[in-house]
């Protein structure tokens, strides 16, 4: 019998389809529960930063265009220079506020703010609040410009902040706590329109604690619950079309088979033959060990993005925990007035940390997106390398490393986007002070060649294990042995990577008898 020539679709684009198709939907469903969980996380959860979105309406004074309404029990406030409120998303807030309270608001990146702590008067065995003004300097440290202490009744009895009054409300200690109630919390942030107005933005979102942060985790990740029978039955009708798609394609193929091992011989021409029948019998192991290869990598992909969700969680939990347990121990009144400045700085750092993390893993997300581009612009790269080198220079002292520069005394010009490279300096210095012990001497170097520029990051400490030099680049490697930023997010080095790609030049680590350092990160840019 002879074996007649299937013109239909090929049985390879088949199964190509079929795979694409089906990895499509997975990831895309992945992509879209993952989305969905964020952004309720997100819009549980608002910040001022949230509102700073929106920065261009806020400019242009067109506030009713912010969509305050999917941020839950949150409202803003619009003042003007004279303390006239211009727009409100709720007017009982209106009337709860007046432009008096503005100065006790803590601002947004402000540099002076209130403190309040709670004591009690052993002699006269009475409750006393202390309130103290503090101002941080251009060095970063931290000055007290002036205290005050209230009885049980707010009445001011001692101190001369607030000397033009004799009392204070409950109202306005929950403000300089920044709280405007049991439940919100409340902040400022002051800023110019386009018309060189002055603005101040007064935002009230929910306060955040450890349980209500769980609380809204949990049911975020309720969404896997309906995800999970839905790829379930995906695979389902995935399988019965693909079983029909292949049983048809396969037809031909299958009596020629079956004839054969009836002991029939089968006179066919191997011309008029599909073209994978050959390929198949002679690649189907082949083809099993590919598919098992691609069905492994993406199942190590999904663990590592769900794993880097659990890591950014876990990381996120700590330092709020750690928030709100010194600012409950400032309410109850745990604090000593002399560890106030201990705990504030505690505080302030656990707040660094976790902003860091999402900024990271935000920052890394936005250069993934295919429509980012560098802001590409013209400077003289080597006086921009050592003005931030000189900014650096006093943390590098701190903690004893040696800086070693070589940059000619020349202007080396070129296109850079000036934040993205910030960001590429800042991630590898950061990494060689983080992860090298003191005494370790650190080399930039910035060469000009007639096509190309060389910037050179090296260092003569505890380097690289040779078992990860090949993929330090790949995003979510973790661990301080990779030596990578981001708070344990193992994003540090692939922003690196991307920075050096946005910029179309090419970077490369450099480890063992390649170099003389312990650790050389080489980087090619394009004049």
């Amino acid at each position: 019998m002879k074996t007649k020539r299937n013109k239909s679709i090929s049985f390879v684009t088949i199964c190509v389809f079929h795979f694409f198709l089906f990895s499509f939907v997975l990831l895309l469903l992945y992509m879209l529960t993952n989305y969905s969980i964020n952004k309720r996380l997100e819009n549980a959860f608002p910040s001022i930063d949230s509102l700073l979105e929106y920065q261009d309406d806020l400019m242009h004074d067109a506030y009713y265009q912010i969509p305050i309404h999917k941020y839950q029990d949150c409202d803003f406030i619009i003042y003007d220079e004279k303390g006239n409120d211009l727009y409100s998303t709720s007017k009982n807030i209106r009337n709860q506020l007046s432009s008096n309270d503005l100065m006790l608001i803590h601002g947004y990146d402000a540099d002076r703010f209130y403190s309040l702590s709670i004591g009690f008067d052993q002699i006269e065995q009475k409750k006393r609040y202390y309130i103290s003004f503090y101002q941080y300097g251009e060095d970063a440290s931290l000055s007290l410009l002036d205290d005050c202490v209230l009885d049980e009744n707010y009445q001011i009895i001692d101190g001369n902040l607030f000397s033009d009054r004799s009392y204070l409300t409950k109202q306005e200690l929950n403000l300089i706590q920044g709280r405007f109630d049991s439940e919100r919390d409340i902040e400022k942030y002051e800023y110019v329109s386009v018309n060189d107005e002055k603005r101040i933005l007064v935002f009230i979102s929910p306060h955040i604690n450890e349980n209500s942060y769980e609380r809204v985790l949990n049911e975020a990740n309720q969404l896997w619950l309906f995800a999970v029978p839905l790829i379930f039955l995906m695979i389902i009708v995935q399988s019965y079309f693909f079983s029909r798609r292949v049983k048809n394609s396969m037809k031909q193929l299958d009596e020629s088979i079956v004839s054969y091992q009836s002991g029939n011989i089968v006179d066919a021409d191997e011309k008029k033959m599909p073209l994978e029948f050959k390929r198949t019998l002679d690649k189907f192991s082949d083809l099993r060990d590919h598919l098992e290869e691609a069905k492994k990598q993406k199942d190590q992909l999904y663990k590592e993005k769900q794993q880097l969700i659990v890591d950014i969680s876990h990381d996120l939990k700590t330092p709020l925990t750690v928030i709100q347990g010194y600012a409950k121990a400032f309410i109850d009144g745990k604090i000593d007035k002399k560890d106030t400045d201990k705990y504030m700085n505690a505080i302030m750092n656990k707040a660094q940390l976790a902003t860091d993390l999402l900024n990271t893993l935000f920052e890394y997300v936005q250069m993934e997106h295919p429509g980012y581009q560098a802001n590409l612009e013209e400077g003289d790269l080597g006086e921009f390398i050592k003005a931030f080198l000189a900014k650096k220079y006093s943390e590098i002292e701190d903690k004893e490393f040696v800086l070693n520069v070589e940059i000619e005394d020349k202007k080396i010009m070129t296109l850079f986007d000036k934040k993205l490279m910030t960001r590429l300096l800042d991630n590898l210095l950061s990494n060689a002070l983080r992860y090298n012990p003191r005494g370790t001497a650190i080399d930039v170097s910035l060469t000009e060649l007639e096509k190309e520029m060389i910037l050179i990051v090296a260092d003569d400490g505890v380097g690289i294990p040779q078992e990860i030099v090949h993929k330090v680049f790949e995003p979510f490697v973790t661990g301080s042995v990779a030596r990578t930023s981001g708070s344990g997010s193992g994003l540090g080095l692939s922003i690196v990577k991307k920075i050096v790609e946005l910029h179309h030049g090419h970077i490369e680590l450099l480890s063992g008898n390649k170099t003389s350092y312990a650790t050389e990160i080489r980087i090619t840019l394009s004049k």
